[in-house]
């Protein structure tokens, strides 16, 4: 795992989901944004349960990332895919830890980034 990147990425999803197990409002609208400075590619964005993922490769997204050794999330299933450029997973997860791991081996699997080489900006934003 990315020291770094879990470090960004964790308390970002923990207030996503403590909104959303709280029934704030407007809270299965809220957005956590994930990037790569520098490489356009590299991004994540986590709804609810949804995660969508820049993923240039052509294959089947979760055959990849199986392969790859990444532990899916619950439920994992891929709602849409455009070959070469986005992929969406839906999942049945609310445990924010586990998301946050997942997201991580996503940069590392998919975007090819080692443990300790990359450094993610993140946001929530509203849809």
């Amino acid at each position: 795992m990315g020291a770094e990147a879990i470090t960004a990425i964790l308390p970002v999803l923990r207030k996503v989901f403590a909104a959303i197990q709280n029934n704030d409002p407007d809270a299965n609208d809220l957005c956590a944004t994930f990037e790569v400075a520098g490489n356009s590619k590299a991004w994540v964005q986590v709804v609810a349960n949804t995660i969508n993922f820049g993923y240039p490769s052509l294959e089947n997204s979760l055959d990849f990332l199986t392969k790859q050794g990444v532990k899916l999330l619950p439920d994992s299933a891929v709602v849409s895919w455009e070959k070469g450029l986005v992929a969406t997973l839906s999942h049945s997860s609310c445990d924010a830890d586990a998301v946050t791991l997942f997201v991580d081996r996503i940069f590392l699997a998919v975007h090819g980034f080692n443990q300790n080489g990359y450094v993610i900006d993140a946001r929530i934003e509203p849809l």
